[in-house]
């Protein structure tokens, strides 16, 4: 557990200089706010809240509670996810226009970015609070009076009726 610890600290310590960096890069910069900022905002928020799950995993006795719950799968999301498409989608929408000389609706922008946000914060987050519950992953079905799904019911539309 300590090497994995050991690995969660020197991660996180590049990420947060790299956070910095962008913050002051806002800061100093002249920012557009239009659909490609919004992503890339997104991107920083996400990579902040998956960062600090990740870092929280570098203390080895909350580590080893955490371990196969659905926190674990919540961090990955945000890191894997969250942090790859939505500066993907930014990054369309601000070189589609200089690619193809058409611009896009800003209006219909706003609200794929809104719409991308909000379902992906309501699909992935409520998996940090239901792994702090002790809700384990890869586990195929749940006992009927158990309560560390709850918040699930939010994400998963699909969840058990035991879990309801």
């Amino acid at each position: 557990m300590s090497f994995f610890s050991a690995a969660s600290f020197v991660i996180a310590i590049p990420s947060a200089v790299a956070v910095f960096a962008w913050i002051a890069t806002i800061w100093m910069g002249r920012p557009v706010f239009k659909t490609p900022f919004l992503f890339f905002a997104a991107f920083v928020l996400l990579f902040v809240i998956g960062g600090l799950a990740g870092f929280m995993t570098a203390a080895v006795p909350l580590d080893w509670q955490l371990t196969d719950t659905y926190f674990i799968v919540a961090h990955l999301h945000y890191v894997l996810l969250g942090i790859n498409v939505f500066p993907a989608i930014g990054g369309i929408y601000y070189w589609f226009p200089k690619i193809t000389g058409k611009l896009m609706d800003e209006r219909l922008g706003r609200w794929n970015f809104w719409v991308m946000f909000i379902s992906f914060n309501l699909a992935f987050f409520p998996m940090h609070i239901s792994g702090l519950l002790g809700m384990p992953r890869r586990v195929y079905t749940y006992s009927g009076g158990y309560m560390g799904g709850r918040p699930l019911i939010l994400s998963l539309p699909w969840a058990p009726s035991c879990l309801l």
